[in-house]
């Protein structure tokens, strides 16, 4: 009867430690796949502090709403909306799959509820109701988002929709993405606590974050989440501590939770990493950097001057047409600007730079020309997407 017991006892104790062991394998499996990649750096001074596939393409989901909220934040700065202007709701955007706030075409939204729904409900429709409202078109105004992500530094990165939904071809980088999210931070701090927020209300329904970061993590103050069956889990976190501040990009997780304890993994590396850095001010952290970071920023003139100073252009402006705010961007003196079209974004890509995964027929042109795509580009097959699937 004891020899028994003992077995039954030990069989007890080895379920949780043999589930245990799995749940491991299973964490390390998340970051073999081939979507993973990420990049975590101190967003003071732009020193890299882990990065690992950072400039491969991935498919960036909804993070690619962190250039529409960008785009947004440039016209409150400059006047040309305000937080009570209205936008019009096209059917073409009322039609966008979920996650959504459900709007009617026709009716009217606000550029103060605008920004929360992309934020904390990472509002499919909305994205687009921003781009008709800014750009004359979806189409036009993802030109305008690949035209500004030239300027910031983002080298790999194309758009060719304001939300992130599945395209082929629309594409960015872990470290370029950590870029737009230094770029969101410093160039428009008036509106960076709208990322910390953790709900919001809109006719009468109360939305919850996606980013559960920003309630489980010391410091953290959101920017944005984005999934789509193709790219998986992707997060854009940045943290600010009494130690430093830093942006970190994880890409690529199986689910949100290995995701986000992932992102935690790493960004409690990147502290432990800048400490030792700064007491030992290694080689290392004194001559790696990304832009758009400047201890001198503020003093330098901010972003008019950061665009004039690294793209030989007048800063971006905006001007009415027919009741829409369509943007007019800078053009720099080596970088044709893309001329307004009505032909659909997703017959014109930018050429990446020769290391790309692009096929070898594709033409060789200057890294950030739009031009015609004779061949496609996919960082990873897109999935059929699943029935009353959700892309946030």
């Amino acid at each position: 009867m004891k020899k028994l017991i003992a077995i039954f006892t030990l069989l007890a104790l080895s379920i949780p430690l043999a589930n245990f062991a799995n749940a491991n394998n299973r964490s390390l499996d998340n970051w073999t796949n081939s979507r993973y990649a990420a990049f975590i750096v101190d967003s003071d001074t732009g020193k890299i502090l882990h990065q690992e596939n950072a400039n491969q393409l991935r498919y960036p989901a909804s993070l690619t709403k962190m250039m529409t909220l960008y785009l947004l934040f440039e016209s409150l700065k400059k006047g040309t909306v305000t937080m009570d202007t209205k936008f019009k709701i096209s059917a073409n955007a009322a039609s966008r799959p979920q996650t959504n706030l459900s709007l009617r075409g026709g009716d009217t939204i606000r550029v103060r509820d605008a920004i929360p729904a992309l934020v904390i409900r990472s509002a499919n429709d909305v994205a687009v109701v921003v781009a008709e409202n800014l750009g004359g078109t979806e189409s036009r105004f993802a030109q305008i988002m690949t035209t500004r992500a030239r300027q910031l530094g983002m080298t790999r990165t194309l758009f060719l929709n304001a939300n992130g939904l599945p395209n082929p071809k629309q594409h960015s980088t872990a470290k370029d993405l950590a870029i737009l999210g230094i770029a969101l931070k410093k160039h428009y701090p008036q509106y960076y606590h709208f990322f910390k927020q953790k709900s919001f209300v809109y006719n009468g329904r109360t939305y919850l974050t996606h980013n559960n970061l920003v309630n489980t993590y010391a410091g953290a103050e959101g920017i944005k989440t984005g999934f789509i069956n193709a790219s998986g889990f992707n997060v854009v976190t940045s943290v600010k501590r009494p130690q430093g501040n830093i942006i970190g990009v994880v890409m690529g997780g199986t689910t949100s939770r290995t995701r986000d304890a992932q992102m935690a993994k790493l960004l409690d590396n990147g502290y432990s990493k800048l400490a030792m850095l700064k007491r030992q001010s290694s080689p290392e952290y004194a001559n790696t950097k990304i832009y758009p970071v400047s201890k001198g920023y503020r003093a330098e003139g901010g972003y008019d001057r950061f665009v004039a100073q690294r793209q030989g252009g007048a800063a971006p402006t905006a001007v009415a047409t027919s009741g829409s705010q369509v943007y007019n961007p800078p053009v720099a003196s080596n970088t044709p600007a893309p001329a307004p079209t009505t032909t659909p974004a997703t017959n014109y890509a930018a050429t990446e730079p020769a290391a790309a995964p692009a096929t070898a027929a594709a033409p060789a042109a200057p890294a950030g020309n739009l031009q015609p795509r004779t061949s496609g580009f996919a960082p990873a097959p897109l999935a059929k997407p699943r029935r009353l699937a959700r892309y946030y």
